[in-house]
C-alpha cells in the first residue's frame, strides 16, 4: 500500500512538472513598460510600476508580472490588426478622469494584438463620465 501511495505521488509531482514546463514554453514575452500610474487589468487594481508583460497564444491568457504585483486575465476572442508594423509593444490604456482601464497589448514586430475584457469599474464609469481618452505606452525593451 506505501509503494502504490509514493508512487501514485510521484507520478503526479511529475505530471504537474511537465504541464508547468509546457504551459512557460507557450508564454512569450511580449515586451517590458513602465507605466506611471495606478490601472485596471481586468477586475484586479494594479500599481504603477515596471510590468514584463507576456502572452500565452496555447491558453490565450495574458500576464503582467512585476516585483509589486501579479495579474492574469483570459484575453477577449477579438484580435485587432494594424496596417503597419511597430517595432516595440504597446499598451492601449481607456483614461476616465483618473482611472485608468488596460484595453489592448500590441506585439513588438507584429501587425496583430489583443483586446481585453473590460473592468466592471470601466462600465460604471462610462456611465457618469464622458468618452474616454486613449493612453498608449510603449515598451521600455523587448
Amino acid at each position: 500500500m506505501k509503494n502504490v501511495i509514493v508512487t501514485t505521488a510521484y507520478v503526479i509531482v511529475i505530471s504537474i512538472a511537465v504541464l508547468l514546463t509546457v504551459n512557460t514554453a507557450n508564454a512569450a514575452t511580449v515586451a517590458e513598460f513602465q507605466i506611471p500610474f495606478q490601472f485596471f487589468v481586468g477586475e484586479k487594481a494594479l500599481p504603477a510600476g515596471v510590468y514584463t508583460v507576456s502572452v500565452d497564444n496555447a491558453t490565450n491568457r495574458f500576464d503582467m508580472v512585476s516585483p509589486e504585483a501579479v495579474a492574469r486575465v483570459f484575453l477577449a476572442g477579438s484580435t485587432p490588426r494594424r496596417n503597419a508594423v511597430t517595432d516595440t509593444g504597446t499598451l492601449v490604456f481607456y483614461r476616465y478622469g483618473k482611472t485608468y482601464v488596460l484595453r489592448s497589448i500590441w506585439k513588438p514586430g507584429s501587425s496583430s494584438g489583443h483586446n481585453l475584457p473590460g473592468a466592471t469599474i470601466e462600465r460604471e464609469m462610462t456611465n457618469t463620465a464622458a468618452l474616454p481618452e486613449i493612453v498608449s505606452i510603449g515598451a521600455t525593451s523587448k
